[in-house]
């Protein structure tokens, strides 16, 4: 019997230790800026915690939840027995009803502000919310055990996910952008009353999870012929070593991209009041942000690995560089890259996705400019665009002929085979 091992040293305060954990990891994954902490509101004559963590992108909420189980050091459970299984009911429940307390507080409008450790005081607002999502993360000697039969009768109807400690940062490492995340959570609901999904076995399922999305032409779906998916993780590790590898050499462009949502809030001031330009909004740090982290780990490598392209063109003798790609469904991301100086570079931005956003006929529009070439020093510019299109607007012949053909790329997150000569990833 396999189970995960945790300190249990009755001076060290496990419940704080795990909280953090689920922190460090979340911060990576999902970006610093839209992670929140333990948000407080209002309730009788004090105030109560509303979560212990709540990621929130715009239309999408997950509310996080972590429970620890500490025990002395002269003390001995066995996993899976009758104490450990009784703790983990208590504490399940306990954390259901506590994830749907914070749900009703949130969206009742008892947590007016909510607290980033970049933004400062962030307002909520409700309204814009569509999706909530509740996740526990258990730090237990346990193994794997179906958590459902736990849980507490509720009317609420939001889900609820149970991950194990110990696997918290695989699942942040495999799902690595809040959009990916959401989309797993999503397929694990589709499971939800049709098959176990124990606590610990979290590699199989993701593993099952990658199976299905492999073929690019087809949205993950499960049949009612569901597999038995013990063991799974280990033989897709060892089956598909090539293609994961690939994938990650791959998945390094994307970080171009982690790397501007990164820099956003530490952008220059100074630049806000170069162009005066309607709607263009240079430096509109939040939206644009929101809008970049709406891209999945593909699109950012599909977007990213063309405005690396850009920059090193740029910097090998064209005076500058740009192209518009499509990164999601109506939205535009002009990149641009160029020796000039830098307020010579954010005029040239606004123009061009100006330019981009009406010839591709799309509602919203991020350009993005940098400096030209590979260096250390690089900062980033960008300009936020969100205004219904127009047939009735014009654009001149010659912005019509630049992004007239947006780039496209791969759209396969697993490459095929890598090529034996130069160790680079093949697609079909």
């Amino acid at each position: 019997m396999s189970y995960n091992r945790f300190s249990m040293d009755a001076t060290v305060n496990n419940g704080r230790a795990a909280e953090d954990r689920l922190h460090l990891f979340a911060k990576r994954s999902f970006f610093t800026d839209f992670l929140f902490r333990t948000p407080l509101y209002r309730k009788g004559s004090g105030n109560r915690e509303a979560g212990d963590a709540l990621v929130w992108l715009e239309e999408d909420l997950v509310i996080f939840q972590s429970k620890a189980r500490s025990l002395p050091t002269n003390s001995l459970c066995l996993p899976n027995s009758d104490r450990e299984l009784s703790w983990a009911k208590k504490n399940l429940e306990r954390a259901v009803r506590q994830l749907d307390g914070t749900k009703r507080a949130l969206m009742t409008g008892k947590v007016g502000k909510i607290v980033n450790e970049r933004r400062g005081e962030v307002e909520f607002k409700s309204s814009v919310v569509r999706q909530v999502h509740g996740v526990v993360v258990i730090d237990q000697m346990v193994d794997c055990y179906d958590p459902i039969p736990f849980f507490p009768k509720r009317s609420d109807t939001t889900p609820v996910h149970v991950f194990a400690l110990s696997e918290w940062p695989l699942i942040c490492d495999e799902l690595s952008t809040t959009p990916d995340f959401i989309f797993y959570l999503k397929f694990r609901e589709q499971l939800f009353g049709r098959m176990p999904l124990p606590v610990g076995q979290e590699a199989d399922l993701l593993a099952l999870f990658n199976l299905l999305k492999r073929d690019p032409n087809t949205v993950p779906t499960v049949s009612d012929q569901l597999p038995d998916i013990v063991g799974l993780g280990a033989w897709f590790g060892e089956h598909f070593k090539a293609e994961l590898a690939a994938r990650k050499l791959e998945d390094r462009w994307s970080r171009l991209i982690d790397d501007v949502i990164d820099h956003l809030h530490d952008v220059d001031s100074s630049m806000n009041d170069v162009v005066d330009f309607m709607s263009s909004h240079p430096q509109d740090y939040v939206p644009a942000a929101i809008v970049l982290s709406k891209l999945t780990r593909l699109e950012r490598r599909m977007v990213g690995r063309r405005f690396a392209d850009i920059i090193r063109l740029a910097g090998e003798g064209d005076c500058d560089r740009h192209s518009a790609t499509l990164g999601k469904a109506d939205i535009t991301v002009l990149l641009f890259a160029s020796p000039e100086p830098r307020e010579s570079r954010v005029r040239g931005l606004a123009s061009r996705t100006v330019a981009a956003k009406q010839v591709l006929k799309t509602a919203t529009a991020i350009g993005i400019a940098t400096e030209a070439g590979v260096g250390t020093g690089r900062s980033y510019d960008t300009c936020y665009l969100n205004y219904p299109w127009r047939e009735d607007a014009t654009v001149d012949s010659l912005a019509a002929a630049l992004f007239s053909e947006p780039y496209s790329s791969q759209t396969t997150e697993f490459p095929d085979r890598t090529d034996v000569a130069t160790g680079s990833p093949v697609f079909n």
